[in-house]
């Protein structure tokens, strides 16, 4: 299943990127209306690689065939899937200014329907290429000794699945991922499995009688038939590192995202209170409007907020991160303002976002001190006393108070 698995996604995520690269030179062009054809290919490719694999199983897993035909399929099988590997590793970087190049000699000077065959065609080619290597990288596991039929369909299919969630994403621009260190690991982990392939089919052919049987070249090769477990398990352990690493990046970039959402709602409420006691304060409307419509009802599932009728107000917990946020913010702003002489409004607001989360309150305390303990930010808004200020400065009319 693994083996099935591995060749599926990698072949798969190399289709998807080619299509991502297609649709992103599209929009970036001004040719967006040749997307259609793009998808055709796309889709084209995908039902001519399922055939081919409905057409080919049934012959090529045939059980009279001969362990010398079954071990000449496997070596061409592993030539095939390695030389592919390899030439990913090589030339990967320069996989986007290439095709880019390629779909530029038909898309710009051609129009409409010659422009839309043209990359129908390219990206046929290019997507039923991967397919076609993972169907015969399939196939030639299915001839091993041992091998489970279902288990290679369900790992094949789990593969393809998780190639189409990736491509969706990364067209959708939803996905970051290291692709660099995807295809060398996977590259590498591909290569075991051509390596363990290779062997087996040598086997083959010696028991096959198509080559000579040598003590010696036995004797090297039986540990890949007779450990596949073990190569499975590294194999394994290789995807989950390129796997499950990003994905759980991923989920820590979204709760980040969320996080900052919170931290702009709990900084409106704040605001909110400032404007019922006429102070100058950040424009609420514009930092409900980057939190977004769920960024409340968060700050509620948090206990840092509580809704009353239509209207929210802050908990003792929300009022206490609101005011580090309101200061550490306000003290940035000052920064940029003082020490980095920016004078325009939107440079100051965007550079206190970029330090603000750097500032531990250590650093907070020795920042607020040599900038002389400012009771104000740039904009007249009052800074939240902090431990290293002085007693008796006046900074609000009224405290700010919690609900």
């Amino acid at each position: 299943m693994i083996e099935a698995f591995t060749v599926t996604i990698r072949e798969g995520i190399e289709a998807a990127l080619v299509v991502g690269i297609v649709i992103a030179y599209l929009w970036k062009t001004g040719r967006v209306d040749l997307r259609k054809w793009a998808y055709a290919g796309l889709v084209i490719a995908v039902l001519g690689a399922i055939a081919t694999a409905v057409v080919a199983a049934p012959h090529l897993l045939h059980e009279q065939h001969m362990a010398a035909f079954e071990g000449g399929f496997m070596l061409v099988a592993a030539l095939l899937v390695g030389s592919m590997a390899v030439w990913m590793l090589r030339t990967g970087k320069r996989m986007k200014s290439e095709i880019e190049s390629s779909i530029g000699k038909f898309v710009k000077p051609a129009s409409g329907l010659y422009a839309g065959l043209g990359l129908l065609a390219f990206v046929f080619l290019m997507v039923y290429r991967e397919g076609v290597e993972s169907v015969i990288f399939v196939l030639a596991q299915a001839m091993k000794p041992g091998a489970v039929d279902a288990s290679l369909i369900s790992g094949a299919v789990a593969g393809a699945l998780g190639a189409a969630v990736f491509g969706l994403l990364f067209v959708r621009g939803s996905l970051r991922i290291n692709l660099g260190f995807f295809f060398k690991i996977t590259s590498v982990a591909l290569l075991i499995l051509v390596v363990q392939l290779t062997a087996v089919g040598l086997l083959e052919l010696m028991d096959g009688g198509v080559i000579a049987k040598v003590a010696w070249l036995d004797a090297l090769l039986e540990p890949f038939e007779t450990y596949e477990q073990w190569i499975i398990v590294a194999v394994t352990a290789m995807l989950a590192s390129v796997i499950v690493l990003p994905v759980g990046q991923w989920l820590w970039y979204r709760r980040k995202v969320e996080q900052h959402r919170a931290d702009d709602a709990l900084m409106a409420l704040w605001a909110m209170k400032e404007v019922a006691l006429g102070v100058p304060t950040e424009p609420v409307e514009e930092l409900l409007e980057i939190a977004g419509p769920d960024a409340l009802h968060f700050l509620v599932l948090a206990g840092d907020a509580f809704q009353r009728g239509p209207q929210y107000a802050m908990t003792p917990k929300g009022l206490s991160k609101a005011r580090a946020l309101i200061r550490r913010h306000r003290l940035a702003e000052r920064v940029a303002a003082d020490v980095f002489k920016i004078t325009d409004d939107a440079e100051i607001h965007e550079y206190a976002e970029r330090i603000q989360e750097d500032m531990a309150r250590e650093g907070e305390e020795r920042l607020c001190t040599s900038l002389g303990h400012p009771l104000t930010c740039p904009h007249g808004s009052p800074i939240p006393e902090g431990r290293c200020c002085p007693t008796g400065a006046p900074r609000f009319a009224q405290p700010i108070t919690a609900g």
